[in-house]
């Protein structure tokens, strides 16, 4: 006889860590080819990329809380990480609007 594991695998924390890596290297590096052209380029590029980049980070930090913190397979394991990532996206856009509008132009 098989024994169920009470222990719920590993699948959903590594899928958003894999897109958080995918999505966070690419976010960097087309802020990176378009900052080589001008620097103005470079700041539209960050607001763009700014969104998608905290979204995956954050929603992969979320989906490493919600396995440990959630011991069996729920909605709550799958909507938790989504929520951390919208929650994430936005505040990474308001500190990137808040620093090229407030601090950048002073520097």
């Amino acid at each position: 006889m098989e024994e169920e594991s009470s222990k719920p695998g590993f699948i959903m924390p590594i899928v958003w860590i894999v897109l958080a890596g995918v999505f966070c290297t690419l976010s960097c590096a087309g802020v990176g080819f378009a900052g080589m052209g001008s620097e103005t380029a470079g700041v539209n590029a960050a607001w763009y990329a700014s969104f998608p980049f905290c979204f995956f980070a954050s929603a992969a930090l979320g989906g490493i809380i919600f396995h440990f913190a959630i011991p069996r397979a729920s909605p709550v394991r799958i909507a938790g990480p989504l929520g951390c990532g919208c929650l994430g996206g936005i505040l990474g856009i308001g500190m990137v609007v808040t620093f090229f509008a407030a601090i950048w132009p002073s520097l």
